[in-house]
């Protein structure tokens, strides 16, 4: 798997540093000619830090730095460059795996022995060929794979891998704007306070971690963060840290080493067991005896714990916790390549669909899955969700557009009362329709508004012009008393097309869709065996907010010719 780096941004999710390729940084970056560079007498050394779509892990096998164009003065390439690896966060915990001197040849490779994992690579550069004008280089290109599944993971919060201090915490060391259930934003990022205990407390402080959904899982690695404002909290950072664990829900604890922090401020990792041999865990209770000075209270900016998800037998099939059950651990599936992956009855499985700016097309392969396609925004706000229907055999979506800055993810599920393990295949082909041939609606994060007015309908015109073809509209049902709504859909002739009615879902914030309930609720599902000129459904909205309707034909795989047709809502209060 390639994932590039170009000046445009390529398969990365996003490059940190001084010296990179974001609009952003305007007086440092020339875009124009596709190459990083920093212009003027840079500082050296100059660091160049990539993450990868969803934070995910890789097996690195390589990665390459192309010199740019011909017009760039030699001397403006790089010298040496140092190349560092982390699996656990973009700030910290960095190793070094090689570094090269160059000369001025057109490409460099590093080659990396065991393809070491990383979530994050740094490229470190200290000098240029000697000109005072700056570096550039052409692209950077990390080739790897998918680390397998049971990866070096962040049992402390899926959210902010490497930064969240913890899916849940109780006892009296908290963050100050703590509220009830999970942590929301790990403490010490810009404008957050750090967390700390209550002056006079005393020591020992206790901190009671529970890993992501609270998964049985082998802890191996613990990264503590004690860069703090000592003018705040003089004398407060923990010196001596005892870690315990417990691998039941309810239990004692058991201590698996003493952590000794220096007392210069950094994010200190303590690896307390080889990769594969972790402590088996389901809470993890970190002690902390002694603290670097006379502090009153304790502090610390941050707590990470990593480890690996593990299999555990119980009643009925052995169950798996995998990253990928977390929208926050989706799988990746970019333009043109394949994703494999079984689910089963209580499996849940979230792809990431790293579509281009103009849409992909996403064609998936299985049976008995049940698809649903979600769409968040940047900051995580669910936009959409769309149901795609039952898949049982292969389906293909037509072009999926992303956020601007979101994601598009598709949900899979076995269907409900399929036995045993359902495999399923995904790949996201380069959509070739022209602007022209789309409609807007095509373009699922882009559902068509509907205005309707009380004691008023709208009529709303489509065309269904391919066997996958989903059109979706959207509209919103104000704050105030119930509304009345009824719908008429003349369906296609000669042409099974499935009509449905999506509410938002108040007890889950991804808008999981729901299949039947009472208002708001809602699946409404025209199930004809046979074809009809004229479908009719009705409901009672109760709750404000965004519903979705979809129209779509079930037509087996396979052209088929556009077909028309016409979609009325109707309206008027309640009494």
């Amino acid at each position: 798997m390639d994932l590039a780096a170009t000046a445009d941004g390529g398969c990365v999710e996003s490059v940190a540093g001084r010296f990179q390729p974001d609009p952003g940084w305007a007086a440092l970056v020339d875009e124009t000619a596709r190459r990083f560079r920093v212009e003027a007498s840079p500082a050296f050394p100059l660091e160049v830090t990539l993450s990868f779509r969803n934070r995910g892990c890789y097996a690195i096998r390589s990665v390459h730095l192309e010199y740019p164009p011909d017009g760039i003065d030699p001397a403006m390439l790089p010298r040496q460059v140092r190349l560092l690896l982390s699996e656990f966060s973009a700030t910290d915990g960095f190793r070094d795996e090689a570094s090269i001197e160059l000369r001025r040849d057109r490409k460099v490779s590093f080659s990396l022995p065991g393809s070491p994992r990383a979530r994050f690579v740094r490229l470190v550069i200290d000098g240029n060929q000697g000109s005072p004008d700056g570096v550039a280089i052409g692209r950077i290109r990390v080739i790897g794979d998918r680390a397998p599944s049971g990866h070096a993971v962040d049992l402390a919060g899926p959210e902010y891998p490497g930064r969240a201090i913890a899916g849940h915490v109780s006892g009296a060391f908290s963050p100050r704007n703590l509220i009830a259930g999970p942590v929301a934003r790990p403490g010490g990022l810009p404008g957050h306070e750090p967390w700390a205990s209550r002056p006079g407390d005393g020591l020992p402080v206790t901190i009671d971690l529970i890993p992501f959904r609270a998964a049985p899982a082998f802890l191996e690695t613990v990264v503590l963060d004690t860069r703090l404002d000592r003018e705040s909290f003089a004398g407060s950072a923990p010196r001596v840290v005892d870690v315990q664990v417990s691998d039941e829900a309810q239990g004692s604890f058991a201590s698996v080493g003493k952590l000794e922090l220096s007392s210069s401020p950094a994010a200190q990792m303590f690896r307390l067991a080889p990769p594969g041999n972790g402590f088996p865990c389901r809470r993890v209770r970190l002690v902390v005896e002694s603290l670097e000075g006379p502090g009153d209270r304790c502090a610390l900016r941050e707590a990470s714990l990593f480890g690996r998800f593990r299999q555990i037998p119980g009643p009925g099939p052995v169950a798996e916790c995998e990253p990928n059950d977390s929208p926050s651990y989706a799988d990746p599936v970019l333009v043109g390549e394949t994703l494999t992956g079984v689910v089963d009855s209580s499996d849940v499985d979230f792809i990431d669909l790293a579509t281009t700016p103009d849409g992909g097309r996403l064609e998936v392969e299985g049976r008995r899955l049940e698809g649903t396609l979600v769409g968040l925004s940047r900051a995580g706000v669910r936009l959409f969700f769309v149901p795609v229907g039952i898949i049982d055999s292969r389906l293909v979506l037509p072009r999926i557009s992303r956020p601007a800055g979101g994601r598009v993810m598709l949900r899979l599920a076995a269907a409900s009362g399929t036995p045993g393990k359902m495999d399923y295949r995904c790949r996201l082909l380069r959509s070739k329709a022209a602007d022209s041939d789309r409609e807007v609606n095509d373009r699922l994060v882009c559902p068509r508004r509907v205005s309707i007015e009380p004691s008023d309908f709208a009529v709303l015109d489509g065309v269904l012009d391919q066997a996958s073809d989903v059109d979706v509209f959207s509209f919103v049902v104000p704050p105030g008393q119930g509304r009345s709504y009824a719908f008429f859909l003349s369906k296609v002739p000669d042409r099974d097309t499935l009509f449905t009615l999506s509410g938002p879902d108040p007890d889950s914030s991804l808008g999981i869709p729901v299949t039947a309930g009472p208002p708001p609720l809602i699946r409404v599902v025209d199930d004809t065996p046979h074809p009809a000129q004229e479908a009719f459904s009705g409901f009672v909205a109760e709750a404000p907010g965004e519903y979705f309707i979809s129209v779509s034909s079930r037509q087996p795989p396979g052209p088929i010719g556009p077909g028309a047709y016409t979609l009325t809502v109707k309206q008027r209060p309640t009494e």
